[in-house]
């Protein structure tokens, strides 16, 4: 019986270590999902600056040395 309760207090030791090792490793990675989703927005942004002389919202007027043209925003 003695072997039983040692055995037993033994296995109990070591699953609180490893729960408690377990919310350790957990901890920053909480912390940084924390800061990721204070700054997330459910909307992408619809357009760079609105109508331009040339291009639609999402679009910018860029010019090359091949010519100029929309672009998509980036």
């Amino acid at each position: 019986m003695r072997k039983l309760t040692v055995l037993t207090t033994a296995m109990l030791m070591l699953v609180g270590m490893a729960v408690s090792a377990n919310a350790q490793s957990v901890a920053p990675s909480a912390a940084g999902f924390h800061a990721q989703i204070k700054n997330a927005t459910l909307f992408k942004q619809a357009a760079c600056r609105g109508w331009g002389a040339h291009c639609a919202p999402g679009w910018v007027w860029r010019c090359s040395p091949l010519g100029c043209a929309c672009v998509p925003c980036i």
